[in-house]
């Protein structure tokens, strides 16, 4: 087990993350201030509050990460920006929540999730090709996703 943040991001960095695994821990990643990380084929598992949280405006881009059960959120965007390609979120209470910044979301899968996707910023909002529409008030494109 874990007690903290599993990576955290900051300043101007561009890391690569890849074929990691991270279990049991507060908040997977926290990416933050500018930092613009390149995110994929990861795995959250058990993340007793957020699975990935974005406070960064780097546009940072996650492709192919899981986030399975965790007991809050699975991703989480805070006055930042994320863009999710081909992500699977499972059995989380949250999927996906945009709080002020923009979520950006393709291709992915949200299943077995209390609620799907939520949106609370007070911006405009956009919902495509998804199976099943929500309400919500926010900055988020969610296209082509199985919800």
């Amino acid at each position: 087990a874990s007690y903290g943040i599993g990576i955290q991001t900051s300043g101007c960095s561009s890391p690569t993350l890849s074929g990691n695994i991270l279990w049991n821990v507060p908040i997977g990643y926290l990416l933050s201030d500018r930092s613009c990380p390149s995110i994929s084929d990861e795995e959250i598992i058990h993340s007793t509050h957020i699975g990935i949280q974005s406070e960064t405006t780097g546009n940072p881009v996650v492709q192919n990460l899981t986030i399975r059960s965790s007991k809050s959120f699975g991703a989480v965007v805070s006055n930042g920006s994320l863009f999710l390609k081909d992500c699977t979120f499972i059995g989380n209470h949250i999927g996906a929540e945009c709080r002020n910044g923009v979520l950006k979301c393709s291709t992915s899968t949200f299943r077995d999730n209390k609620t799907a996707v939520s949106l609370e910023c007070e911006m405009e909002q956009k919902l495509e090709d998804s199976t099943r529409s929500a309400s919500m008030v926010g900055t988020a494109h969610i296209t082509s996703c199985n919800i």
